[in-house]
């Protein structure tokens, strides 16, 4: 496990596209060590016992155990002592998810975590396997069959969860005058960590920047800017209390920020501290 930082796992680690996914099998008897990536990731549990540390939340980890993290969340994988995790996982970008539904799955900024029992994880696990069987035999049209099974994980997951996604979308969507900013804000609150442009943003909503940083400002009631900051500066209050490894300055170029005057000074304006009067005030 790595103490001296949080790691950041890339697309060039894994040689992933933007366009493509990558499955795992894993039998994990040490921890992870705590990370985060800038890509998705669909994991179940298959057999084992142990901890899921996600955003500084310790939360038990089982047979039928099922995550779906972003690219904002941090975590860990604990075995129990003397357990063996079996993990299956999928990580991918945010373009291989339909465009119908990306906005059911991450209309808000968290991961889903799931228990499935009985007859729910018995069907979870049949899918994971049979997406690894197609990943290790090579046939033909196995893209095709990843891609089916993956859409229909990502169905159950909204199913199974029962939490009220499609009536959170429906209260997210009521909310917005222009749908088109709905997508650019979801996309901020997954890629709030790099170097994000108002023009790059405002592509996403398939607007010129300018009447997209007018829509931005009638619709969320602050400049574009002003939510991007906040975005980060809640990252880093996460960091600061539950990556206690983590120096101030990792803390702040974690959380997406150029400099740390510049983190320190927004910081400050908005949580009445600095981070490092923040973080002992937590501990």
């Amino acid at each position: 496990m790595e103490n001296n930082g949080l790691r950041r796992l890339s697309y060039d680690k894994y040689d992933l596209s933007k366009f493509s996914y990558r499955m795992f099998h894993s039998h994990l008897t040490e921890p992870t060590g705590i990370h985060w990536h800038e890509f998705y990731e669909l994991a179940f549990i298959a057999s084992g016992k142990g901890v899921h540390l996600l955003n500084g939340t310790s939360i038990p980890l089982q047979w039928g155990s099922l995550f779906l993290l972003t690219p904002t969340d941090f975590h860990e994988l604990r075995p129990d002592d003397g357990q063996e995790l079996e993990v299956y996982n999928i990580i991918f970008s945010d373009e291989v998810i339909d465009d119908e539904l990306f906005p059911i799955l991450f209309n808000e900024t968290r991961a889903h975590m799931l228990q499935l029992e009985g007859t729910s994880g018995e069907w979870m696990e049949a899918e994971f396997q049979l997406m690894w069987s197609e990943v290790e035999g090579h046939l033909f049209g196995q893209r095709r069959m990843l891609s089916n099974a993956l859409e229909r994980v990502f169905l159950q997951l909204i199913r199974f969860g029962n939490s009220g996604m499609e009536a959170n979308l429906q209260r997210f969507n009521n909310t917005f005058l222009q749908p088109s900013v709905n997508k650019a804000l979801i996309y901020m609150q997954h890629h709030f960590r790099g170097n994000l442009k108002l023009e790059n943003v405002a592509k996403q909503a398939q607007l010129a920047p300018n009447y997209f940083s007018e829509c931005f400002k009638k619709i969320m009631g602050v400049t574009f800017q002003n939510h991007l900051q906040e975005l980060r500066v809640r990252f880093a209050r996460s960091l600061l209390l539950h990556a206690a490894h983590l120096s101030v300055t990792e803390v702040c170029f974690a959380a997406g920020f150029g400099s740390l005057p510049h983190f320190e000074r927004v910081f400050k304006q908005r949580s009445g501290c600095t981070p490092k009067a923040y973080r002992t005030k937590g501990s």
